[in-house]
């Protein structure tokens, strides 16, 4: 049976698509493929908004506006992208900005995809003002041709979903807030025993973890592109956030420990954890590893991210390499670790390939 309700399509860090899939059937919407670094679904206005404020691991959600199964002629990519009903959502006065990207199709010029695809829209809806003005925040628009099919697609979100507004300040080598959720819902975090981050940085993992653990949704205390829509009803929103926000849970009993061996560091997390009020839960210590954890008690869980020596550089990280296995081998400490760094024992690892930015990494877990 063929449903109603609008398409969307979901992006996310490379290899978080089956973790992105398990959240959005989570929240209550309909998942029908899955792509590299995408995840389309289905959903009304209150599923959408849903999704864009507690969503963990997707970047971006796009309301897909027009589809073809096959599109290999320009005239093809303007008559689809003309077909959307644009005026429903983009107030005439506002700018366009439009993104494209093809990957093994038969039209792979992607500016001239931009051109034509703006000029369509501006041709349904009558007028378009310029990228260059400044003064209003644009509608984002994505031409998507995969394999010579194609997808034109509304940006829903704003900024992307990453910035959650507790971390303004962050580290030299930062991790996103997307990729830490993913590793956490990745290592089967559930809040049940004492979590702990030796290299807790800016304290991304830390909140990510708590916040999965406590039910908070991650986006409730910011603005969205939908919030622009001619057709947006701001009762559905404000209906739905507060849904949201009743479903998290009291911090009793959880405890997490951010520790990271530079003062400064351990500083700025401490801010970020008290921006996300989760200072009843998170612990923020100065200490080196692996003197951080070796007494510590277990079971623990413990998900982090230690120097690559990409972008930080660490004196001895065969050493430190080695620290961290002899942790995750003790009785009652599971969770896993990121990193691009080449590990010797590897092969006793389960490991799935991600991508930390432009660095490829792999998640390993015991």
């Amino acid at each position: 049976m063929e449903s109603n309700k609008p398409l969307y399509a979901a992006t996310c860090p490379t290899g978080l698509e089956k973790i992105l899939e398990k959240e959005l059937r989570a929240l209550a919407v309909y998942t029908t493929r899955v792509e590299n670094r995408l995840v389309f679904f289905e959903a009304d206005d209150a599923g959408m908004m849903r999704v864009n404020m507690a969503v963990r691991t997707a970047q971006r959600i796009w309301r897909v506006m027009a589809h073809s199964a096959r599109c290999d002629h320009f005239d093809r990519l303007y008559e689809l992208a003309r077909w959307g009903e644009w005026e429903k959502f983009v107030p005439r006065e506002r700018p366009v900005r439009i993104h494209a990207s093809s990957v093994s199709s038969v039209l792979d010029s992607e500016p001239t995809m931009q051109k034509l695809v703006r000029r369509a829209i501006g041709d349904r809806i009558r007028s378009l003002p310029g990228d260059e003005r400044d003064d209003e925040e644009p509608s984002d628009v994505l031409a998507l041709i995969l394999r010579d099919e194609a997808w034109i697609m509304l940006d829903t979100s704003g900024a992307p979903l990453h910035k959650r507004g507790y971390r303004p300040r962050a580290g030299e080598a930062p991790i996103k807030e997307t990729l830490a959720a993913g590793l956490v819902l990745l290592s089967g975090w559930d809040g049940s025993m004492p979590f702990v981050d030796p290299f807790g940085g800016s304290g991304t993992i830390a909140i990510e973890a708590a916040q999965i653990a406590l039910n908070i949704p991650p986006n409730t205390i910011r603005s969205f592109a939908f919030e622009r829509f001619l057709c947006h009803t701001p009762e559905t929103f404000v209906s739905q956030r507060v849904a949201l926000d009743a479903r998290a849970k009291t911090p009793e009993g959880l405890s997490i420990r951010c520790i990271d061996a530079d003062v400064t560091m351990a500083e700025v997390a401490w801010e970020n954890v008290d921006r996300a009020w989760l200072l009843a839960c998170i612990s923020v210590e100065t200490a080196p590893f692996p003197e951080s954890v070796r007494d510590y008690p277990a079971p623990f869980h413990c998900v982090t991210n230690p120097p690559y020596g990409n972008r930080l550089k660490s004196d001895n990280l065969p050493e430190l390499y080695r620290e961290l296995s002899n942790m995750f081998q003790r009785d009652g400490v599971s969770g896993g670790f990121i990193t691009s760094y080449p590990i010797v024992d590897a092969r006793e690892y389960r490991n799935r390939k991600l991508r930390n930015g432009a660095i490829e990494c792999r998640f390993y877990q015991l």
